[in-house]
């Protein structure tokens, strides 16, 4: 939005504020009736001056995509247990899972709770009711700045047992009913108060002198002393500045994905969180929904869709992951700041990951082969060595939450399962190595990566290429899912040329005429299965890394045109139902969490490279 255009709507909104008081004090209007029809009409200008001066700013589905900045554990929507409701919480993410832990309440003189709109930006939201208007942003990724003209609001909570009060009457510390969260309120301006009513408490902040404003401070183990002097108009700016300069970053092209693009960068923008715990980097969560975890190959996708713009923190996302490799070479399946677990794992994507990276200019160099390499010599060992129980040489899963597809009908047959697309990758990853090898100047690693990877493709192609198509085959029973309609067995194209011609137009064939391919993109079951179900994660739905591993393979197949169509696609159902975890591949219905960075990841990454 231009700046002339918001300075417009905060003249329009303290003019018509100050009018309102001196409406108060003029003693020709001291007559009740007329006094609050004004007020009621003065109200509604400015609401619809706020309105019309934002027309051209990007608005944010708080039901959908939640409202958060940069570097920040603190989220705001209307999600309670993963469905929108009628009020607004602030969630609060450090430690295992999401927490509504205040609801956002406008109050009226007494007491009672005011009807209101809510409209939401990427660095405020404004609540507005008939008598009042209430606008939050943050002041720092720390700290959530709320601020009422006119009357106040009150936030509930069963999230604290224990409200301190400090010295003064003006600040609390809150202590959360787990060991992790911690805050401190302090009313900036107006009254504040505190009170249990049931099994909530409720933190009451009046209006003094037409305004009241709150600030809400997260800490871990002790609060540091400080006063709050930056105006929440200057925190506003302060947010809306760094937006607007990390979308700068960006190339936005003038198309009918520009308003797409931006919500796509919103998302990854405010789906960081700052280092601490096993965050050692700044990380990006899969959502500040309820998906707020980094899972140890979703965060690869969001490496390779932010790499043209934003390098370091690219890369940023391939090693926070791989820092919290263990002593036997195994990556979690996913973490947060004080949780990691290593029960299952996701498939060593890495070197496919690092493959995709080199293509865009100015992320790969010397130093960060340095760095990476070693961390993927223990991952391919551990999948070399723990994953081959029977010692056959071709590595298995234990579980369909290894492979990333958890579900998946090629797991019908039971664990362990041996497979293509997990010998696919290896592959990949071992000729990966023996190229950083190389690089290094570690010769005889490099020969030796290359002959592991020679000798993988050949029992891949002896043992998984049966009758024209690849198969699965649990590695106790030996039984074979020759007769699958997933599309796992398609994901071996990622090998691109190293495959057999034949092979490669079989497997393109197959996916341009099977029925696999919907006018939405790849479904990961095809629709003509009779496993196939709509909404059943892997059993059906569109997911992004599974179409972005398709596109590339068929583009490094030479099929460009179907590369490009399947790209194309993605990114118009993305601009038509938004940035959701996966979609119904018949209908294009979005499920699950609607904000989903692995998805507008992919997104950018095609829109750079397909989009005219």
């Amino acid at each position: 939005m231009k700046k002339a255009g918001r300075s417009k709507f905060r003249n329009a909104v303290g003019i018509n504020l100050l009018f309102l008081n001196g409406i108060s004090n003029f003693r020709f209007y001291r007559v009740n009736k007329m006094k609050n029809f004004l007020r009621f009409v003065l109200a509604v200008i400015a609401i619809l001056n706020f309105y019309n001066t934002i027309a051209d700013a990007q608005n944010l589905d708080l039901n959908k995509v939640p409202f958060s900045t940069a570097g920040s554990y603190f989220a705001i929507s209307t999600l309670l247990n993963r469905v929108p409701q009628d009020t607004l919480y602030i969630n609060h993410f450090l430690g295992y899972d999401t927490r509504q832990v205040f609801k956002i309440i406008p109050i009226g003189e007494n007491n009672e709770e005011l009807k209101y709109t809510v409209r939401a930006f990427p660095w405020m939201i404004g609540l507005n009711s008939e008598s009042s208007q209430l606008q939050i942003c943050f002041e720092n990724p720390k700290t959530i700045r709320l601020k009422s003209q006119r009357k106040g609001f009150k936030l509930t909570s069963g999230m604290i047992r224990y409200p301190i009060p400090m010295p003064g009457g003006k600040q609390f510390r809150l202590m959360g009913k787990d060991r992790y969260d911690r805050f401190m309120i302090t009313c900036i301006s107006g009254g504040i108060d505190i009170k249990k009513v049931g099994n909530e408490y409720e933190i009451i902040v009046t209006a003094l002198n037409e305004s009241c404003e709150l600030a809400i401070e997260e800490y871990v183990s002790e609060w540091e002393p400080r006063e709050y002097k930056m105006s929440f108009e200057d925190c506003k700016n302060k947010v809306e500045n760094n937006y607007e300069a990390f979308i700068a970053k960006a190339s936005i092209a003038n198309n009918k994905y520009i308003d797409a693009k931006k919500l796509a960068l919103f998302i990854n923008w405010s789906s960081t969180v700052y280092q601490r715990g096993f965050m050692r980097r700044e990380g990006m969560l899969m959502s500040k929904n309820w998906m707020n975890y980094i899972w140890s190959w979703d965060n690869c996708f969001n490496a390779i869709g932010m790499a043209g713009s934003f390098t370091d923190l690219a890369w940023d996302q391939v090693m926070v992951v791989l820092e919290n490799q263990d002593e036997l070479g195994i990556l979690p399946d996913r973490f947060m700041d004080v949780f990691i677990h290593y029960g299952f794992t996701k498939p060593p994507v890495y070197g496919y990951t690092i493959d995709q990276l080199e293509k865009i200019p100015g992320v790969m160099n010397l130093d960060r082969y340095k760095e990476v390499y070693p961390y993927l010599v223990k991952l391919t060992e551990f999948w070399l060595k723990y994953r081959d129980d029977n010692k056959n040489m071709l590595p298995e899963y234990h579980h369909g939450n290894d492979s990333g597809w958890d579900n998946g009908t090629v797991f019908d047959i039971g664990f362990p399962v041996e497979g293509p697309d997990l010998s696919s990758f290896l592959i990949i990853q071992m000729d990966k190595l023996s190229e950083i090898a190389l690089k290094l100047n570690l010769k005889e690693d490099s020969y030796n990566w290359k002959l592991k990877a020679d000798n993988l493709y050949k029992k891949l192609m002896n043992e998984f290429w049966i009758d024209g198509k690849f198969v699965y085959r649990n590695s106790i029973t030996n039984l074979y899912d020759d007769n699958s309609s997933s599309l796992l067995p398609y994901i071996p194209i990622a090998l691109g040329r190293r495959l057999p011609e034949e092979v490669r137009e079989k497997l393109i064939s197959d996916l341009k005429n099977s029925g696999i391919i919907t006018k939405y993109g790849p479904a990961t079951e095809n629709p003509l299965s009779p496993k196939y179900a709509y909404d059943s994660y892997w059993r059906g739905p569109i997911w992004a890394p599974s179409t972005y591993i398709i596109v590339e393979g068929l583009n490094d197949c030479g099929e460009k045109e179907l590369a490009k169509e399947i790209a194309i696609k993605f990114c118009d159902l993305c601009l038509k139902n938004g940035f959701a975890e996966n979609y119904d591949a018949v209908s294009g219905t979005p499920f699950r969490d609607q904000a989903y960075t692995w998805t507008a990841s992919v997104f950018l990454s095609f829109l750079d490279k397909y989009s005219d």
